[in-house]
Order: C-alpha cells, then structure tokens, then sequence
C-alpha cells in the first residue's frame, strides 16, 4: 500500500529556506551564513557593520583567504580579475575584500550580492587549476615529442577498464614501427588529480589485454606532494617526476 505523500505548505517551504541562513554576532560585527558555497562545498559568510549611518557589507576576506589557502597567489593580474568581477555585483574589491556600502533598505540585497562575489572569488580556484592541469599537460607533451618524436606520440585514445569503463589517455607512446603502444602517460599536475588516475590506472592494468603496456605517471615535483599520494599511484604506475622525465623516456624509447 502507498503511504500518501503531504502537501507540503508555502510557511514551511519559507522557514525551511530561511532556516539555510543564520546571524552571529562576532568581534567584526554581524556574520552571517548565506546559503552560498564556495568549490570545496563551505559556506560563504558575510559580515555587517555600521559607519557613519551606513551599512557596510563585507566578506572579510574570506574568499581571498580561501584563494591563498589553496596555494593560490593573489597576483596583480588577479586582482584586476577581480576587481571587475566586484564591479559585475555592485562591490568594491579592495584589500582582497569584498564590500558594499548601502542603506537599511537596501541591506538584504547587499547582502545576497556580496554573497555572491565572495563566492564569485572563490571560484578562481577552478579556473586557476584548470589552467595549471593544461599548462602541465603542454610540457608534458612537449617532452614526449621532443624525445621520442611527434610521430610515436597518440593523444587522446580511449582504452576500456575491466570494469567496462572508457578512459582517454592523455598520451600513448608508440614503438619504433608505430603499430604496438609501449606505455600509457598521464600527466599527474597536483594531488587533486590523483584519485582520478589511481582508478584510472587500476582499471586498465586490471585488463588482461593492456597487461604488458606500461603505466606512467608523471608529476609535477616542482612542487611539494605527500608521500602518501606518490605511493598510491605506485601500486598502478610508474611515477616519474617531470624532472626526470627525459631521461626516463630516453630509456623506455630507445
């Protein structure tokens, strides 16, 4: 028997959204939590106080913070991003600061705008990664060239797991003839990347029919990594840093 579902009525639906935001007061004024989120899935919070009978609505920081956390630099250029992205909700960004100035009745929308281009520079962090994945991805691809020629190198190839799961390979390394791959090459650019690869990998070498290919990730050692993440794409791949890449590759294509 099916149990009816209730009507569920506008009060609730209201207090179900406004229970999404809360107030505090803190030593910087009124924070309040939006229902907001920046890319890792936190909240975004703004802070209100009062100047000079205005209101001024900030992010404190916050989404800058978020940005430098993250390895992120808040360079010139950035800034300058940024600053148009305040100018797109109305905002100053100042100070890697996110504000507004405004009247009481004007308050909620100051609010909800702020909101919005805190997490507006939160969102940076997408776009700074991705470009940091194709940029890693280039040199890589300039290495494999320059060593083994453009003519053995194969981008973009889809190979099936075992689990039945396509996966396209960045670059495949062809032998001398240019009829049997030797080895599958992903680019590893940050830690981010490396549950991705680990399955990736685990699956193809899980495939009977990819057994005798080799697997090699190769990262990004021009930057710091935990040991933890190098030993588990180890258990699927040889890892090579892109320091030593060449002279890996000089070996593996001779």
């Amino acid at each position: 028997m099916t149990e009816a579902v209730r009507r569920i009525t506008q009060g609730e639906l209201e207090a179900a959204s406004r229970a999404l935001i809360s107030a505090r007061e803190t030593n910087l004024g009124y924070e309040i939590s939006m229902p907001v989120v920046y890319p890792t899935g936190q909240c975004v919070a703004v802070v209100v106080t009062v100047a000079g009978g205005d209101y001024i609505v900030h992010d404190a920081g916050f989404g800058s913070m978020y940005l430098t956390a993250a390895g992120v630099s808040l360079t010139a250029k950035l800034n300058k991003k940024l600053a148009s992205v305040a100018e797109m909700y109305g905002c100053e960004f100042i100070s890697g600061r996110m504000s507004m100035t405004c009247t009481e009745k004007e308050l909620a929308v100051a609010i909800a705008l702020v909101a919005n281009a805190s997490k507006a520079v939160g969102d940076q962090l997408v776009e700074v990664r991705r470009k940091q994945i194709r940029d890693f991805k280039r040199e890589v691809s300039a290495v494999l060239t320059d060593v083994a020629g453009a003519s053995r190198v194969k981008t973009g190839a889809e190979i099936v797991g075992d689990s039945g799961t396509t996966y396209e390979v960045n670059f495949v390394l062809l032998d001398k003839a240019l009829r049997e791959p030797l080895a599958y090459v992903e680019p590893v650019s940050d830690r981010d990347a490396v549950n991705g690869k680990f399955r990736e990998f685990s699956d193809i070498a899980a495939n009977a029919n990819y057994s005798k290919i080799d697997r090699i990730s190769v990262y990004d050692d021009r930057h710091e990594w935990r040991s933890g993440d190098i030993i588990i794409l180890r258990r699927v791949s040889n890892t090579v840093p892109f320091n030593d890449l060449s002279t890996r590759l000089e070996r593996l294509s001779a």
